[in-house]
């Protein structure tokens, strides 16, 4: 089955291979964040991106340098730092305000400790992204970071 974005692209809806996203991380705000296909907009970043090749394809598997230790947690993509605070990656509970949780978790694949590629499998989602414009560029297998603006 064709996704719906290559199907976007092969019918000339979309402009470029790439798609992007930003995580609006204001909880004042109603503006939530936005899914742009066709390219990034850099009213939701700043500076430069660094891209990081895709290992393996159809996952948008990256390969992590290296992870430091807490507070202050920096991922190490492309040869570029990226860090993310205690504020970047907890969050309240939502039954109980003085409970604090990490929004950091092992992957259900990496139970079988048979196979060490998935015991080393990460998902970097809604901490890491809402800190950093994400662009996927399908057209040269490569994940780009920015850092985001606070919009």
């Amino acid at each position: 089955m064709t996704p719906v974005f290559s199907n976007m692209i092969q019918q000339g809806l979309a402009s470029a291979g790439i798609f992007s996203f930003y995580l609006n991380r204001n909880t004042s705000s109603n503006f939530g964040g936005k899914l742009i296909f066709g390219g990034s907009d850099p009213a939701y970043y700043e500076g430069n991106f660094t891209y990081v090749p895709v290992s393996v394809q159809g996952y948008w598997q990256i390969i992590i340098d290296r992870i430091s230790y807490m507070p202050t947690i920096k991922f190490n993509l492309g040869g570029k730092a990226f860090n993310l605070t205690g504020k970047d990656y907890t969050i309240r509970d939502q039954d109980n305000d003085s409970l604090c949780v990490s929004l950091f978790m092992k992957h259900p694949d990496s139970l079988d400790e048979g196979d060490v590629e998935l015991v080393k499998l990460w998902v970097l989602g809604m901490p890491f992204i809402g800190r950093y414009y994400t662009e996927f560029d399908m057209e040269r297998g490569r994940v780009g970071f920015a850092l985001a603006k606070n919009v």
